[in-house]
């Protein structure tokens, strides 16, 4: 049986106790979920065959990702991704999302200063053509205090991210997730790209230049201006 499988992007704990980058595959049918060190496509293969060995069930499934090719018949309907990705018929995807592809951005950060503040917190989302693909999600641990005004809105404060993976761990990754895709964020364009940019940027490995220049689109600058279309 051809079972479609989440794949999530984040970290997970090593035997010594500290948060490094890693991939979890949720089965589709079962829920039953396995972790391997590695954000690779040679570390999702690596849970596939983990999780064809572990079935709760015994079954000998093909496990397979969204981004790959869809089986001819349709997902069970317990599967826990497509119950996700699945958009209501009243609720069409609109064109702009369906023709494109899109890598939805939300970031925590120490503070509200651009120049000197680092994220904590990072999430993305790939969505090609209307359809959520990988997702990354990771906490970092950063070189400067956490405020307590930043704090008081996301929780995490510098001991609670303390041995989490440092930024510059997995520059690559956030690369390769975003891809040649459009970033779509809320406050985006003007802090967290900037910010993220900025300590990539320090990271200095090579190949990469960085963020500037990638295509984005920020809604809060969508909100302002039908705010003031509207209120004019």
């Amino acid at each position: 049986m051809r079972v479609e499988c989440e794949i999530e992007v984040g970290e997970i704990e090593n035997e010594g106790g500290r948060m490094v980058p890693g991939v979890s595959v949720c089965c589709g049918r079962c829920g039953h979920t396995v972790e391997s060190f590695g954000t690779t496509e040679r570390s999702v293969k690596r849970c596939f065959a983990i999780m064809k060995e572990e079935c709760p069930n015994s079954e000998s499934n093909y496990y397979f990702a969204a981004d790959q090719e869809q089986p001819k018949k349709a997902a069970p309907a317990s599967s826990k991704f497509k119950s996700k990705t699945t958009t209501p018929a009243a609720q069409p995807v609109p064109d702009l999302i369906r023709q494109n592809q899109f890598c939805v951005m939300k970031a925590a950060t120490t503070g509200l200063s651009v120049a000197k503040d680092e994220l904590v917190q990072l999430g993305l989302i790939q969505i090609d053509f209307g359809t959520p693909k990988w997702r990354m999600y990771m906490n970092f641990e950063p070189s400067v205090r956490v405020s307590d005004g930043a704090a008081s809105c996301h929780g995490l404060t510098n001991e609670r991210l303390a041995g989490s993976a440092k930024i510059s761990d997995v520059a690559r990754n956030i690369f390769d997730v975003i891809g040649n895709r459009v970033i779509l964020g809320y406050n985006c364009g003007e802090f967290d790209i900037p910010i993220l940019d900025r300590q990539i940027g320090a990271a200095q490995f090579e190949g990469e230049v960085g963020l500037d220049g990638f295509p984005v689109v920020d809604v809060l600058y969508l909100e302002r201006k039908y705010a003031a279309d509207l209120a004019g």
